[in-house]
């Protein structure tokens, strides 16, 4: 079988900015030479639906590529290298990992998310508050300051997580493969791990609060399932985990909601909407593409990928995979969901948080829509590295502020 160094596939220039505010026609004119593959500086872009579902969860022949970012930045021997090697979300499937996701998955249920629902929307009245008054702002460094607002008070951190947020924009971007940057990420490590230390203390001395959360994880470490290093590597995980995905994903849907103003009036009013929002726009346009490493020849399609390839799979393409989906590049929240996106992944890897980043989500959309009215475009959107976790970067926005504070919709009433 021939190796894919061989193959004749279309080459991606995709650490150019014309891919980053506007991948999809580029892909399009890729597929018509290769349906599901091309090649990029780095490796391999696999842009097909039914190729990412197959191929993702092969994790008998590749690794996550997180820890492969160590080497490049020369950071063996520090603790950022450490951790970039041995988080969750760097571990190969196998027994270490799957000891760690089911220690601490009690801790993601839905039901324990919705225990976060009051929290989650009193963090976004603050925000709304403080922002909308003026009638424009750029939403996504309003939306930057949401979930990890939220994460730190769900921890019952004592300390101002701003810093931690500051910190977390530049972890983002060392996928951009940028030396520069190392001492900066180094430096971000120490913020972050700081943060985490004092939570973990604090709610030690403090006591359990019965919150299905931080608790659950300190109980798993004091019962040996996990270690302390464990329990400190997951906490540090959870920010750029859940900051990234959520607050670009915000984004991209108010970027995309700016162009069906009825869509964005309805969120306002019916939070069920909302969910089937949400739903399209992480087949539409969702923001993060897993990479992974080769460690064992593997053969797929008539292709022989070897050990040391880096695979990229981006589900923000394999959403607009014409085989899959009818009129593919149409947004449509009433689409008949019969095929699932893959936005949050595939097997052993799936997003642990997805439950609270949906909740997330979905209430920031829908008190948004509630509070900032007729928003359109007040300048040009700047767009962060498409193969990082994608979104806007800057996106200006004018409006009329609705000073209200509605705290239920008309549907929410009724089912009450």
């Amino acid at each position: 079988m021939p190796t894919v160094t061989d193959a004749d596939l279309p080459t991606l220039a995709i650490e150019k900015p014309e891919f980053d505010a506007d991948p999809w026609p580029l892909f399009a004119d890729a597929r018509k030479q290769h349906p599901w593959l091309a090649r990029y500086r780095d490796g391999y872009v696999v842009h097909g639906y039914k190729a990412i579902k197959e191929l993702v969860v092969r994790d008998d022949k590749m690794i996550p590529a997180i820890g492969g970012l160590v080497e490049f930045y020369g950071g063996e021997g520090t603790m950022w290298g450490r951790f970039m090697k041995e988080m969750l979300l760097s571990t190969p499937a196998g027994e270490t990992h799957s000891r760690i996701r089911a220690s601490i998955a009690p801790a993601f249920t839905p039901r324990t998310a919705n225990r976060f629902k009051g929290e989650i929307r009193q963090v976004l009245r603050e925000l709304l508050d403080a922002w909308t008054p003026s009638g424009h702002m750029d939403f996504a460094d309003f939306i930057s300051h949401f979930p990890v607002t939220v994460l730190a008070r769900l921890l019952g951190a004592k300390a101002d997580p701003m810093a931690v947020r500051e910190n977390l924009e530049v972890q983002a971007n060392s996928i951009t493969f940028d030396k520069s940057l190392f001492p900066e990420l180094l430096a971000g490590y120490d913020v972050l791990s700081d943060f985490v230390q004092g939570v973990i203390r604090d709610r030690e001395a403090s006591g359990s609060q019965d919150d299905g959360w931080l608790d659950e994880m300190i109980a798993a470490r004091d019962d040996g399932r996990i270690d302390a290093t464990e329990l400190h590597f997951l906490l540090m995980m959870l920010f750029p985990a859940g900051y990234d995905t959520s607050k670009n994903m915000i984004a991209m849907t108010v970027n995309t909601l700016l162009d069906h103003p009825e869509h964005w009036a309805r969120c306002a009013e019916d939070r069920a909407f909302c969910t089937k929002v949400i739903d399209e726009m992480f087949r539409f346009a969702p923001v993060a593409p897993p990479m992974r490493i080769v460690i064992q020849a593997l053969e797929y399609e008539g292709f022989t990928f070897q050990p040391g390839t880096l695979i990229t799979f981006v589900p923000a393409i394999a959403g607009r995979d014409p085989s899959v989906y009818e009129d593919a590049d149409r947004f449509d929240p009433e689409r008949t969901q019969s095929i699932r996106h893959i936005g949050f992944g595939q097997g052993s890897h799936i997003c642990l948080g997805m439950h609270l980043a949906r909740l997330q989500i979905e209430e920031a959309i829908h008190m948004c829509a509630q509070r900032i009215r007729n928003p359109r475009r007040d300048g040009e959107a700047t767009w962060r590295h498409f193969l990082g976790i994608w979104g806007p970067k800057s996106l200006p926005i004018a409006f009329e502020p609705d000073a209200e504070r509605p705290e239920e919709t008309l549907s929410e009433k009724a089912a009450a």
